[in-house]
């Protein structure tokens, strides 16, 4: 994404009256632990899974009260990949859609965009699925567990393809 869609939907998201389950803002103003990130990454993919949202997003560099403060957390192009790699490793291969990094007057924003859960498979990090109640974040609950495990995963081996012959099988 260019700088000017990126403001465009940072504007968005700060126009909002507070954090969503599938939005999250961090101040991160240089540091910030993978164990965290990799906690909300979960949540935040699980919300948007449940919220039937195309993605979530984890915005370091803006406060609770939606103002810029910029970050200098993982300032360079091989940080943010190894924050890749850490978080594919303690999710078993899921990380981040794109992370973009959006340069306001104010300071950088890290805008990490996150893919819903898998229908029917909860995102773990580290064996445990999280989820959020407002804006705090949790263990998934068992409600949210159910409704993620019951959606069809489309499993088209038990069901009938009526025109199918014996050369459709490869």
């Amino acid at each position: 994404m260019d700088q000017e869609t990126l403001k465009n939907l940072l504007s968005g998201f700060l126009a909002l009256s507070a954090e969503t389950e599938w939005l999250e803002f961090k101040t991160a103003s240089e540091k910030m632990d993978v164990d965290e990130i990799g906690r909300y990454f979960s949540a935040l993919s699980n919300e948007a899974n449940v919220k039937n949202k195309d993605r979530a997003w984890l915005i370091l560099g803006v406060n609770n009260q939606r103002q810029i403060t910029g970050t200098g957390f993982r300032n360079s192009v091989p940080a943010i990949n190894d924050l890749k790699m850490s978080v594919a490793a303690g999710t078993g291969g899921a990380s981040f859609i794109e992370v973009h990094q959006y340069f306001d007057p104010k300071g950088r924003v890290l805008m990490f965009e996150i893919a819903p859960a898998s229908r029917g498979v909860p995102m773990k990090w580290k064996g445990t699925a999280y989820g959020r109640e407002g804006e705090s974040l949790i263990h998934l609950s068992e409600g949210k567990v159910s409704i993620i495990l019951a959606q069809d995963q489309n499993d088209w081996s038990g069901r009938k393809c009526m025109d199918a012959t014996l050369a459709d099988l490869d």
